[in-house]
């Protein structure tokens, strides 16, 4: 494991936040240990894809191949985001698989 957690949740109440082990498992995800990586926070290697799709569209954009801007969809790619990661979260709480 990479580091020990500073959530002040998880300090203050006991309980891992929606993001728990998000920077720990983009960590794992730089070393290229998906599987660890997935196993701390399924969210971070959807995240990383959106990134690379998000760098793809701007190029796509500056190159004039794209008539509209993508920085249009990021409050709608934030939103569906905070709604993944809250579900997740739960499913997570539910199931006993929050990281440790």
């Amino acid at each position: 494991m990479i580091g020990a957690s500073l959530c002040a949740l998880r300090h203050v109440a006991g309980l891992a936040c929606p993001t728990c082990g998000l920077t720990r498992a983009f960590a794992l995800l730089a070393r290229g240990a998906w599987r660890e990586a997935l196993v701390l926070h399924p969210w971070a290697a959807a995240l990383v894809l959106q990134g690379v799709a998000a760098l793809l569209l701007c190029c796509l954009w500056c190159a004039g191949r794209l008539r509209s801007r993508p920085d249009r969809w990021l409050p709608h790619a934030v939103g569906l985001n905070l709604v993944g990661l809250v579900l997740l979260w739960l499913v997570r709480l539910a199931t006993g698989t929050l990281p440790g």
